[in-house]
């Protein structure tokens, strides 16, 4: 046995379930769940703020969930949840990127960046935002779903790089600050419910 002694530092926000947050305590002997992988996506106190693509594992019953956050994630934050990050921590604190130099060669090949003078180029930054896009793509869904169910996603190569990397980025930006994103104006429209005014009952909650 060993005593435990409460630390603030272990203290964090997790994702429960998609946009609600707990609170977390990172104790390793009060969890089944805390590995070494969250520190190596998250820092020595799991207070980094890297972001992460989280995806169910398969196999799979419905269609994947996908969704990005910068914070640590309860289990089945999505079902049996796994992680994809941008990038890792080594153990001398150094951010290492996830997405391989040989990955960012097959983009720069695919998509031959750099011909013009405003070209932009393609960065292991851009790949990510890009996954992100494609896998929110509906017409890549359906088209794949019988895989998507039983093996991880494969991305394939849209004739247009920068507006899937674009959009991809303007999502994730959305789902990981969905906490400052000002509501959208919406106007209140009651309908009477005459069936059940005249009937001298209460309306029917839709």
């Amino acid at each position: 046995r060993s005593k435990l002694v409460y630390e603030e530092d272990k203290t964090v926000k997790a994702l429960w379930r998609p946009f609600v947050k707990k609170i977390y305590y990172s104790e390793k002997d009060l969890s089944d769940r805390l590995t070494s992988h969250h520190f190596s996506m998250f820092g020595k106190n799991l207070r980094a703020t890297h972001r992460i693509i989280y995806l169910p594992a398969p196999p799979l019953g419905n269609e994947p969930q996908v969704l990005a956050a910068n914070c640590p994630v309860d289990y089945h934050f999505v079902g049996d949840t796994a992680c994809f990050p941008e990038v890792l921590d080594s153990p001398s604190g150094q951010h290492v990127p996830n997405i391989t130099s040989w990955a960012l060669e097959q983009f720069k090949k695919q998509y031959q960046p750099g011909r013009g003078k405003k070209a932009r180029p393609i960065n292991k930054e851009a790949i990510f935002h890009y996954v992100y896009g494609v896998l929110h793509d509906p017409v890549y869904r359906e088209k794949y779903a019988l895989n998507l169910r039983r093996e991880f996603p494969r991305i394939p190569f849209y004739t247009d790089f920068w507006q899937w990397a674009d959009w991809g980025r303007a999502l994730m930006e959305l789902h990981i600050g969905y906490e400052s994103v000002a509501p959208a104006k919406l106007k209140r429209t009651d309908v009477p419910d005459e069936k059940a005014r005249k009937a001298g009952l209460a309306p029917k909650a839709l």
